[in-house]
């Protein structure tokens, strides 16, 4: 018990790790492939555990360092991981997600996972279940829309083209 309290800031990320291989095993074993939510969820508590580890290493680095020069450069120094690992979650967490839902098209339930960003996009997986997706893209639609005006600012023509 002493220990697991001197290990404390270690339990959120090796309990990240052991979920992770878990997972991993899964997807490699089934061919299936983690839903964006999940995921999401998964990567959230992620960050929470880095900022966690990051405070740990401050307070037993802290209990070492002797003077206040040094004290405040480990702090500054924790203080900038975790802003940075704070922004690339955001930036990650921002760019990375696509949202999915659950669609039937022809009798077959599907995922199907908006791709957007820029130019519209969708691919469709084969549902397992609330938490996974099968691996295999079963449909994808990925086109281009245009808009023409005129001088005056009119809508001429609209149209889309596949890529």
């Amino acid at each position: 018990m002493n220990k697991l309290k001197r290990l404390w800031g270690l339990i959120p990320i090796t309990a990240f790790l052991i979920i992770k291989l878990i997972l991993m095993m899964i997807e490699q074993m089934f061919g299936l492939v983690l839903r964006d939510l999940p995921s999401l969820f998964l990567f959230v508590f992620l960050i929470i555990s880095i900022l966690i580890l990051i405070f740990y290493f401050y307070q037993q680095m802290s209990m070492h360092i002797r003077g206040k020069f040094a004290n405040s450069v480990v702090l500054l120094l924790c203080f900038f991981l975790a802003l940075v690992n704070l922004i690339s979650g955001m930036i990650q967490g921002a760019f990375a997600y696509h949202s999915d839902k659950i669609v039937i098209e022809n009798g077959i339930v599907m995922v199907a996972r908006d791709t957007s960003y820029l130019n519209f996009g969708m691919e469709y997986y084969e549902y397992k279940n609330a938490v996974f997706r099968g691996k295999q893209m079963l449909k994808q639609i990925s086109n281009k829309t245009y808009w023409l005006y005129d001088k005056d600012g009119k809508l001429v023509e609209t149209s889309t083209y596949n890529q």
